[in-house]
């Protein structure tokens, strides 16, 4: 259940991780068009900001329309975090997956079923 003030939040009933999402307008404002390697760059500095270091994992290409996507795997001590970013012209997409049970079994399909979701994710372009 999500808190006012919170991002959206899904989680399984069984689960044992859950998704955040946030949505931003790139503080360079309209007009801008984010591309893979601002993504890129957000992730890295997402790793710097929290102290974990770069991404396990980097991968980027493309999602619906003129959807860029960049993700990566971080692995703080007892929890197993992805991110991603999404970007269609100015607007970001910011999503995690975070578990606290990175040794469950269960997290490899749910981060495989995340990453089908918002591989289908379209941003539209404002």
């Amino acid at each position: 259940m999500t808190q006012e003030g919170e991002p959206p939040t899904l989680g399984k009933e069984d689960g044992v991780g859950v998704l955040q999402f946030s949505v931003a307008r790139h503080a360079a404002g309209v007009g801008l068009a984010v591309g893979s390697g601002t993504l890129r760059e957000l992730l890295l500095d997402f790793g710097r900001t929290h102290g974990w270091g770069e991404p396990t994992r980097i991968c980027q290409g493309r999602g619906l329309g003129q959807t860029h996507v960049v993700s990566g795997d971080f692995l703080p001590a007892g929890e197993c975090v992805r991110v991603w970013y999404l970007a269609a012209g100015g607007d970001v997409a910011f999503i995690t997956y975070v578990t606290l049970l990175p040794d469950d079994p269960r997290v490899a399909g749910e981060l495989r079923e995340a990453s089908v979701l918002i591989g289908q994710l379209e941003l539209e372009l404002v």
